[in-house]
This record gives structure tokens, C-alpha cells and sequence, in this order.
């Protein structure tokens, strides 16, 4: 999206409401799959593209404690080999 269009139809605080949800994202009561599905989502509408370490750690934070603590035993890189 140009930033011509941006500026018409998204509100100015648009790119700090989605910042803002990508650090709060949290599993809740959705499955892994519909989470992480989401976490992508909302990944790409922030502006990140590249699964980076931080990317990493947000996705894990936003888990379960007892499935947070599995992919950390198994000792993973990635949201993709998550």
C-alpha cells in the first residue's frame, strides 16, 4: 500500500495500535495453529517481514506456559520451526 493510500484510509495512530497488539499478542483460547496463523497476520500488518530473533520471542512469549516451555527444551530458531 503506497503511502498516499495509507494516509487517506488508515488512521495516523494506525502503525503504533498494530505495534502495540504485535508486543500483547497472546495465544488465549485459540488453538497453535489459529495462533500462529494470527501472530502472522498481525506480524505482516506491523511491518515485519523476516522471522527474526525478536519476532522469535514474541511469538513464544504469546504461548502457553507448558507449550512455551516444550519449544524452549527443543531448542528452536524460528516461528517456522516452531
Amino acid at each position: 500500500m503506497t503511502a498516499k493510500l495509507k494516509s487517506k484510509f488508515l488512521p495516523r495512530y494506525y502503525q503504533f495500535i498494530v505495534f502495540r497488539k504485535m508486543q500483547n499478542f497472546k495465544k488465549k483460547m485459540m488453538t497453535v495453529m489459529e495462533y500462529t496463523e494470527e501472530f502472522y497476520n498481525v506480524n505482516i500488518r506491523s511491518g515485519y517481514i523476516k522471522d527474526t530473533p525478536e519476532i522469535f520471542a514474541k511469538y513464544i512469549y504469546g504461548l502457553r506456559f507448558d507449550i512455551k516451555y516444550e519449544l524452549c527444551l527443543m531448542s528452536l530458531r524460528s516461528v517456522e520451526e516452531a
